[in-house]
């Protein structure tokens, strides 16, 4: 177990709270543009999920679409097997299409 007292303990030391989300968008690399699905979101970052593990080629500036509608430009600056995270190049200003997305009722067939 990870304390304070502990080498190893990562303190987080974010600024801005990430908030969960489950939402559909693209990473538009300068060479390709992956579909992938946002895990959580703050005003200064995103963790992302890909449907397959990420190599060494996704690395450097990318451009987070949400919804097709809003872009969030940033740095590749993690990556973990099909995961990855992105530090946006300026705070996000308009969290409107995140907050909206991820509020938008789901229709559900039973």
């Amino acid at each position: 177990m990870s304390s304070p007292s502990n080498p190893n303990f990562a303190k987080d030391v974010r600024k801005y709270t990430r908030i969960p989300v489950n939402l559909t968008a693209q990473l538009v690399f300068s060479d390709r543009t992956v579909a992938c699905k946002v895990i959580n979101f703050s005003l200064t970052g995103a963790k992302v999920e890909l449907p397959e593990p990420v190599g060494p080629e996704f690395t450097g500036e990318v451009t987070l679409r949400i919804e097709e509608q809003t872009d969030y430009v940033g740095n590749v600056i993690w990556r973990l097997n099909n995961r990855m995270g992105i530090a946006f190049l300026e705070v996000a200003r308009d969290i409107t299409a995140i907050t909206a997305a991820a509020l938008k009722p789901r229709l559900h067939l039973i």
